[in-house]
């Protein structure tokens, strides 16, 4: 006679965000930060208010905060 045994998955998922919660916060990737907001990007960030007011954009493509 064989028996199988069957793991609930209710049973597992508490294991499973214990270890997610227990990881390291990874730290932010620069790429991925000023990629969701391009205003955070660093060549931007050292420019001057007069270069800042010469770049192109496109008003259409501006969300409403």
């Amino acid at each position: 006679m064989t028996s199988s045994l069957r793991i609930s998955p209710l049973r597992v998922a508490p294991l499973r965000t214990a270890f997610r919660r227990a990881a390291p916060p990874r730290p932010p990737d620069p790429e991925l930060q000023w990629r969701r907001d391009p205003l955070s990007h660093p060549d931007i960030q050292a420019m001057s208010e007069r270069e800042l007011a010469d770049l192109p954009f496109a008003p259409h493509g501006l969300r409403p905060v």
